[in-house]
């Protein structure tokens, strides 16, 4: 797991994210589809104004390719 703060361009080491009951359900939803069918590797959920993002990534280390140079470089630093 990385938890990256991009707007600081750091990896962080834990976080507490507070979700209303329908943006905790959106995340479920989302995570199950994701999980089922990984078309892409990457999800979004909103908040209800759009104000704020929380992007979770699927990674597997055989298909780093999906992912663009900075986000290798995160999945490889620890690796």
């Amino acid at each position: 797991m990385y938890i990256y703060d991009s707007e600081n361009d750091k990896l962080l080491d834990n976080v507490t994210i507070y979700l209303t009951l329908d943006e905790a359900r959106e995340l479920y939803d989302s995570l199950a589809e994701i999980i089922e069918h990984p078309v892409g590797n990457h999800i979004h959920i909103n908040s209800s104004d759009y104000q704020k993002e929380v992007t979770v990534c699927i990674y597997d280390i055989e298909n780093l390719d999906l992912f663009d140079e900075k986000s290798k470089k995160i999945i490889n630093s620890r690796a």
